[in-house]
């Protein structure tokens, strides 16, 4: 075991970024969990650091002198530190010289602190009742008395209205998703944000994720529009700590299924015609390109829940066929709009399995495909009611596709 001794090295580094109104945070609520002694250290450091700029760097003898606290004591509280989440420490031997690095991480918000159950409840026990409900209080945000008063507060469709609708008018559903985080997806999936929150807020390291596990995460976030913060809460829930730590996939996929988020990504492909966003058409073309998979099919169901099964065929889609929201979005609306407001489950599989063949990987190519081949025919094929929703589909048919989007 390596023994810290004063005189080795140390040096501070910022994990997250601190504000002032962490130190109540810090006094109140962490300091009865982790003792003076911890919080004591924290502080020192986190001053430390900010004079960084023109301090040379300390030995652990003078950073004692600065806290008059024991070269065992630190040790103790620094232990402290690492199990609560404030902290994180590293060890480097190079020749004789051996360096320490501390990185410090942000508390929690008061609001996380007192709705998790594990610091909450370690907080009551190293405190009185009344103390608990007095602090609590204290940072409870104060609720105005509105009695009396009337609401006049601008919505966003008054403001933007005009702009939304011309863009399109589908757009005015994404007011009314309460509790979503609008999230870029264009540039991909951001493992470096996700690996920062999942280590800071879960203390899980992220190399302990294989690359399998990275493949899955990236295709469940843009399948139903997650965002990074909110991956890696999902697979904080997910991850199994048991024996061999790993992934569990299964209940992730059923935690994103409940989540519904809503990202905008936008996917060409080189060379792809360009189409003109100021048309209808253009603007339909757009929406489809920016919207995931499960949005989208939310979107073209008035905006309520799609069922089971049809969540279980998106996600189908996108794991067994490998294609991506912005060509499901183009299928989901040719389907729905050919078969009844329907999305049989054979009969979108094996139009995709087409897709897949193409390597068609944006809306915009879908769209001129499926058109193409129905140019191609002569007579467009008038299906009974009953053939439409049939679940048993012929290659044939799949060159009898009708017009998509008509009614755009």
């Amino acid at each position: 075991m390596d023994l810290l001794k004063k005189d080795d090295y140390l040096e501070i580094y910022l994990g997250s970024m601190l504000a002032d109104y962490d130190y109540d945070t810090l006094i109140l609520l962490y300091q009865p969990i982790v003792g003076y002694q911890a919080i004591s250290i924290y502080l020192t450091m986190w001053s430390q650091y900010k004079m960084k700029s023109i301090t040379e760097t300390l030995s652990h003898e003078d950073f004692l002198k600065l806290t008059s606290i024991t070269l065992t004591d630190f040790e103790n509280a620094r232990g402290k530190l690492e199990a609560i989440g404030l902290m994180k420490t590293y060890r480097k031997k190079e020749a004789n010289v051996v360096t320490y690095c501390y990185k410090l991480y942000a508390p929690k918000t008061p609001g996380d602190f007192f709705n998790d159950p594990l610091f909450c409840n370690l907080y009551k026990l190293n405190i009185s009742e009344r103390i608990f409900m007095r602090n609590k209080m204290y940072f409870e945000k104060v609720k105005p008395n509105l009695e009396g008063y009337t609401e006049m507060s601008k919505t966003f469709p008054e403001i933007f209205g005009d702009s939304i609708t011309k863009a399109n008018p589908n757009l005015i559903h994404y007011n009314s998703l309460k509790n979503r985080k609008i999230h870029d997806i264009s540039k991909g999936f951001d493992f470096a944000s996700f690996n920062v929150d999942l280590e800071k807020n879960y203390q899980i390291n992220p190399d302990s994720l294989q690359n399998e596990a990275h493949q899955e995460i990236e295709r469940i976030a843009l399948l139903f529009g997650l965002d990074e913060k909110v991956m890696a809460d999902l697979v904080s829930r997910s991850y199994n700590i048991n024996q061999i730590p790993h992934l569990d996939n299964e209940k992730l996929l059923w935690l994103a299924k409940n989540e519904g988020m809503i990202p905008v990504r936008k996917t060409k492909r080189n060379g792809v015609e360009q189409y003109d966003e100021s048309t209808i058409l253009g603007q339909k073309i757009q929406l489809m390109s920016t919207t995931s998979a499960f949005d989208y099919l939310k979107l073209k169901q008035n905006n309520t829940m799609p069922s089971t099964a049809d969540i279980d065929l998106i996600n189908k889609l996108s794991r067994n066929q490998g294609l991506n929201s912005s060509v499901i979005n183009a299928l989901i609306d040719y389907v729905l709009e050919t078969q009844n407001n329907t999305l049989p489950r054979k009969y979108t599989e094996k139009i995709a399995a087409s897709l897949q063949r193409e390597k068609i990987d944006n809306s915009l190519d879908a769209m001129n495909y499926l058109y193409a081949i129905r140019k191609k025919q002569k007579k467009v094929v008038n299906h009974t009611e009953e053939s439409s929703n049939s679940e048993e589909v012929s290659d044939s048919e799949v060159e009898n596709l009708k017009k998509i989007l008509e009614d755009v």
